[in-house]
């Protein structure tokens, strides 16, 4: 019993030894703005009826593979990537975050954000 336990993990170990690494195909900061264009999008879509959200998001994903230059599927295998490097993942949510917020304050408010107060009698 021992021995076939040992042989399995021995197995398993030079099995994940022998992986290759996986690179990320774009910079980290090109992988930053296609996450950061991303999210915004979900957002976007979000408001979206549910049975158009996929035909929204595909288009949109062509325009930021477009605007990025990147090929979809770069950026499909470096989301993939990116979902189990958590530190990477954190670390680019909090810049993108960090940077929506700032540029949410600089933006002025336009006539559909104000609130408008009803008239006293």
């Amino acid at each position: 019993m021992k021995k076939e336990t040992l042989s399995v993990i021995m197995f398993l170990v030079a099995f994940v030894s022998c992986r290759k690494h996986e690179v990320y195909h774009m910079s980290r900061q090109k992988l930053r703005d296609v996450v950061k264009d991303m999210y915004l999008v979900d957002i976007n879509v979000n408001g979206h009826p549910k049975e158009y959200r996929d035909s929204i998001s595909s288009a949109y994903m062509e325009q930021i593979a477009k605007i990025h230059q990147v090929s979809q599927r770069d950026i499909d295998h470096d989301i993939e990537l990116l979902k189990n490097d958590f530190s990477l993942l954190d670390s680019l949510y909090s810049e993108i975050l960090t940077e929506t917020e700032a540029e949410m304050k600089l933006k002025p408010k336009g006539k559909r954000d104000q609130v408008v107060k009803p008239r006293g009698k």
